[in-house]
Parts: structure tokens; sequence; C-alpha cells
């Protein structure tokens, strides 16, 4: 058991170094796709309500909040940008 531990600890000290080098690359490109698609992945799924499910909506989300009595604007919340 002494042995194994012993390897296991070697194994990863020499490991350190490829460790930090894969998260610094790793960095890297994220750094890189974060400026080529900054802003291009805002696309939203939202369900629309049937007409009638509207006033029951605004009116649950009224009572949930206890605070906010305006009406949701759909449009404006997939109009986001």
């Amino acid at each position: 058991l002494k042995t194994i531990v012993g390897a296991l600890i070697q194994s990863v000290k020499k490991l350190s170094d490829v460790m930090i080098l894969t998260v610094f690359c790793l960095s890297v490109f994220a750094l890189i796709g974060l400026q080529l698609f900054m802003g291009n992945l805002r696309q939203k799924c939202v369900k629309m309500p049937e007409v009638n499910v509207t006033e029951n909506l605004t009116a649950t989300l009224d009572y949930s909040t206890g605070l906010n009595h305006s009406t949701f604007n759909w449009t404006e919340y997939i109009n986001e940008e």
C-alpha cells in the first residue's frame, strides 16, 4: 500500500505541469470563444400562452411576488436585446 501511494504522489507531481498547461490552454480557448461568439447566442425558447391564460398568468406573477403589480410584457421579454 505504501508503494502504491508513493507512486501516485510522484505521478501527480509529474503531471502538475501538464495540468497547469491544460488549464492555461482551455482558458485561452474560452477567451477566444467569448470574443468570437459574443452576443450571437441570445435566442430564447419561450412558450407563448393562450389568450385566456395571460390574465391568469399575470395574476399568478403578481400574487407570487407580492410586490410587483404591473403586467408581464411577453413581447418585451422576447425582443429583449
